[in-house]
């Protein structure tokens, strides 16, 4: 009798099929419902179909680029310009590109720095929201002209402004000057 029930019992196992749930999340999530085919009683078949299924998601997830890298390398400087058909480019529409690529934002935090290195009191600066950017394609060179305020060596908050001349090919500080109320004093040159 006893070989009867473990007969039935295998019989049992081996007619396990494969559920529709269980079907869904091999197709949706193979590396995790795969693994269930392994269970006592599903058949060869099932575990063959699973894990070749397993396998082909597993792969093209290897060999399937990242989207994201394939756009950095299709457009490394962001969207792609079409080139000038005949006629080359005169410097200032070269220097109008160049000006045109960088942040104003990036800017105007490199001449806060800047400032800030020449102030007594450093931790007293405090920049206005706003900026100006001036551009000029002519000569290549970018303008910033922020207000702020700081301690002086007496301890007195002084409103002052800066003007911050940046060459736009370089990224590269060429003229520094604040103003406290009157004329503009040169902190560095070039």
């Amino acid at each position: 009798m006893n070989t009867e029930t473990s007969a039935n019992n295998s019989a049992d196992h081996s007619a396990r099929k494969v559920g529709v749930a269980l079907g869904i999340g091999i197709l949706f999530v193979p590396y995790f419902f795969a693994w269930f085919l392994l269970r006592r009683g599903h058949s060869q078949l099932a575990r063959i179909i699973g894990f070749l299924w397993l396998g082909f998601v597993i792969l093209v997830a290897i060999v399937m680029p990242n989207p994201e890298k394939v756009a950095s390398i299709e457009k490394p400087g962001g969207e792609e310009k079409p080139e000038a058909a005949s006629e080359p480019l005169t410097e200032r529409q070269k220097n109008s590109q160049i000006i045109s690529q960088l942040s104003e934002a990036e800017i105007a935090s490199s001449c806060d720095l800047a400032v800030k290195s020449t102030l007594k009191s450093k931790g007293s600066f405090d920049t206005a929201w706003s900026w100006k950017f001036l551009k000029d394609p002519k000569s290549g060179r970018v303008v910033v002209l922020r207000e702020f305020e700081a301690q002086n060596g007496f301890g007195g908050t002084i409103s002052s402004e800066y003007r911050c001349l940046v060459d736009a090919k370089t990224k590269l500080l060429v003229q520094l000057a604040i103003r406290q109320g009157g004329d503009w004093d040169i902190v560095y040159r070039q």
